[in-house]
């Protein structure tokens, strides 16, 4: 274990994944604990590393508007083009429903995230996280637009989700997620939006790479 962490110490990854890492490893060997399989937790002598967040580059509002630009499928596009103009975070955008944007009165409302390893939705831990945002008449117009694609069998649709993904593509992310790897037992299917892996994978690396220079994430 010792060995382990000193590995995880030296991957070019945020402190917080090296402590979430950790965590689970932790909560993994407790439950064998429970079950009688140890006498002991090894991983509660463990010290998790210290909080370091990886600094975020800003890009340019240029920067930005070619590469959201860059993306073709209009589910991922319009999904980038929320994040560039509301701030949400990722799992939060991916969670929206069409109940939550008021297109006539430009405004989203942030009520729930999806927690991509479980794929269970919750609530913002805060209550400054649920919030309503108020949107610019340009995004609104895209996002009706994006609607109308919907509706006319243009582009994925599955009410009331707002970013939908083919079930072909679901099967991909969801086999290795299938099954709880603590109990074995199958896990509640997932809802069947974005994965953000697939976002970022799919959508998201090529868009940057098709713009010179440009190298940030979608929470930048």
């Amino acid at each position: 274990l010792s060995r382990l962490r000193a590995t995880l110490i030296e991957r070019k990854v945020s402190g917080q994944t090296k402590r979430e890492a950790l965590l689970l490893l932790r909560s993994v060997l407790q439950d064998a604990v429970k079950r009688g399989i140890l006498a002991q937790n090894p991983a509660t002598l463990l010290e998790l590393p210290p909080k370091r967040s990886n600094p975020v580059r800003v890009p340019s509002y240029e920067a930005a508007c070619k590469v959201v630009g860059a993306i073709k499928a209009p589910g991922p596009r319009a999904a980038a083009e929320v994040l560039l103009f509301t701030g949400m975070r990722l799992n939060e955008c991916l969670a929206l429903q069409w109940d939550d944007v008021d297109l006539d009165g430009r405004r989203i409302t942030v009520a729930r995230s999806i927690d991509q390893v479980t794929g269970k939705l919750g609530t913002p831990k805060t209550e400054r996280g649920r919030r309503s945002i108020v949107i610019p008449d340009g995004l609104a117009e895209r996002l009706k637009a994006y609607r109308a694609q919907q509706v006319s069998g243009k582009t994925v649709r599955s009410d009331p989700w707002v970013f939908p993904v083919a079930r072909t593509l679901r099967k991909e992310t969801d086999a290795a997620l299938a099954q709880d790897p603590t109990t074995k037992e199958p896990r509640a299917e997932r809802p069947p939006v974005l994965n953000d892996r697939n976002f970022v994978q799919r959508h998201w690396v090529p868009a940057l790479k098709a713009v010179e220079g440009a190298d940030f994430t979608p929470h930048a």
